[in-house]
């Protein structure tokens, strides 16, 4: 039986309304997968640029910049086929988080790391004693002689050249490098060993001690008003201010001072200290003691001196003297202090118990002065007795090889670093533990001779590193690299 022609017509209609349905469903699950695609194709995108900016950040901000506390957010930057944008979740000196967001068509993803930095020696405070001879002299460094007692080096040595071990001295728990080419000799107890790639001489960025100078210079007055509480006890506080008199002079009877706060109290022409003297700076700011001729600090009978972290001591044409007169009375104790001198820096007999972290610094224009009939004019006197011990840091940058280093007797701990001057170790109670890294090396009795006893440790170097030193490296901290969401 056939069916009528239009119901015919209306079942057509019917199936094609059904497969048009269908398309439209198919079409729209092929383009939401299509969708769904891209856009998780635009999400690799942006991790991979947020990833990326990261590693920018880690190269152009980080690595080049010396305080992180002060970085800034920044972006969005281009980063083909999108954009990142940097933001410092937390941040401080040495240490920050950050997260940057990478974007593509409007698609983010997140990336979050921890950084750290630590700071490291140059590779030549590795040894107890670093011979650059500059002067390429063949005749060898002695360790050691017939005139002296026996000495030791504990610990590495590079000598750039030839050296010698007398039959009484020794370098234990460590060995002697020289370059490829050049020999160790001698009958004392040694092993030795050339090497192909020497440690390199380490280079010192004084602009930070040479700021310094130069402001302190342009602060000291023409003229000042006089001192006129030398026999009284006082407090000075200086609240980022200058405070300047024609000579400071405190009684050693009856004369007492405590300067606090930040700022620089400063002597036209010489600034000297016999009774009690205390520096408190403001925690991370600093107090400058500064003379425009000679500083004397020391004490006599039960008077004391106590200079706290962040005190900086200068004189720009005369001696720095720290003396204690009387052993067994009266102290000068400090820590975390700069002392920077354009003459002569001298610790004297009896001398002072400078502290960990301390720094001494001579500058390229400084001149010297002659102690008693030695024809060596001196920049730095390290003269002590008995167990006194300066913990910190002897810089010496003077660009004039006539002007010296003498350290004799007593003990030093820290490093000594001299490019250029002569250093003179010699005496029979003389021992440094740490690092000496020089060019010139004097004995009383002759040239390139070591007259001292060196020990090295990593633990014999300052904990804090001086400015113009460090080698900065950063790393990211474990467990810190993640996607955030």
């Amino acid at each position: 039986m056939r069916k009528p022609r239009g119901q015919v017509i209306i079942e057509a209609v019917f199936v094609l309304m059904i497969f048009a349905v269908l398309g439209m469903v198919t079409v729209s699950l092929l383009s939401g997968e299509s969708t769904s695609s891209l856009k998780n194709l635009q999400g690799i995108q942006a991790m991979n640029i947020a990833e990326g900016g990261m590693r920018f950040t880690m190269a152009a901000s980080l690595a080049a910049d010396v305080d992180w506390s002060n970085n800034a957010d920044f972006g969005p930057r281009s980063l083909n086929p999108g954009t990142f944008t940097v933001r410092y979740i937390s941040k401080e000196k040495d240490a920050c988080t950050i997260e940057v967001t990478g974007t593509v068509s409007g698609v983010n993803r997140k990336m979050q790391a921890g950084f750290a930095r630590s700071r490291a020696f140059p590779s030549a405070f590795n040894y107890a004693l670093y011979w650059k001879n500059s002067e390429a002299s063949s005749s060898p460094l002695e360790i050691g002689s017939a005139l002296i007692d026996p000495r030791t080096i504990s610990g590495n040595v590079f000598v750039n050249g030839n050296a010698s071990v007398y039959t009484t001295s020794q370098v234990i728990s460590g060995e002697i490098y020289v370059p490829t080419g050049f020999n160790v000799t001698g009958g004392g107890i040694y092993s030795w060993e050339a090497t192909s790639s020497p440690p390199p001489w380490p280079g010192l960025d004084n602009s930070y001690y040479v700021n310094l100078i130069n402001r302190y210079d342009s602060h000291i007055p023409a003229a000042a008003p006089s001192f006129t509480k030398g026999s009284s006890t006082f407090t000075i506080t200086l609240t980022g201010n200058n405070i300047s008199y024609e000579a400071i002079s405190i009684n050693w009877l009856f004369g007492n001072l405590t300067v606090r706060g930040s700022g620089e109290l400063i002597a036209r022409t010489n600034f000297t200290v016999n009774g009690d003297l205390t520096v408190i700076p403001t925690s991370g700011e600093t107090i400058a003691l500064i003379a425009g001729n000679a500083m004397t600090i020391g004490s006599r009978l039960g008077d004391s001196t106590s200079l706290r972290k962040g005190t900086h001591l200068y004189t720009r044409s005369g001696e720095m003297l720290f003396n204690k007169v009387v052993p067994g009375y009266g102290s000068v104790q400090a820590s975390g202090i700069l002392m920077m001198t354009k003459k002569r820096v001298t610790l004297n007999w009896y001398g002072t118990s400078l502290g960990e972290s301390s720094i001494i610094y001579i500058p390229p224009d400084a001149t010297g002065i002659q102690r008693g009939l030695d024809a060596v004019p001196y920049v730095a006197d390290i003269s002590f007795s008995g167990t006194d011990i300066y913990y910190g840091s002897l810089i010496c940058d003077c660009s004039n090889p006539n002007y010296w280093i003498r350290f004799y007797d007593g003990q030093m701990q820290g490093i000594i670093y001299a490019p250029i001057s002569p250093v003179r170790l010699y005496g029979s109670n003389s021992a440094i533990r740490g690092a000496v890294v020089l060019d010139k090396i004097y004995s009383f009795y002759s040239p390139r001779m070591v007259d001292t006893n060196l020990t090295w440790s990593p633990n014999f170097l300052p904990s804090y590193i001086p400015p113009g030193f460090t080698i900065d490296a950063f790393s990211v901290i474990p467990g810190s690299w993640q996607e955030v969401y």
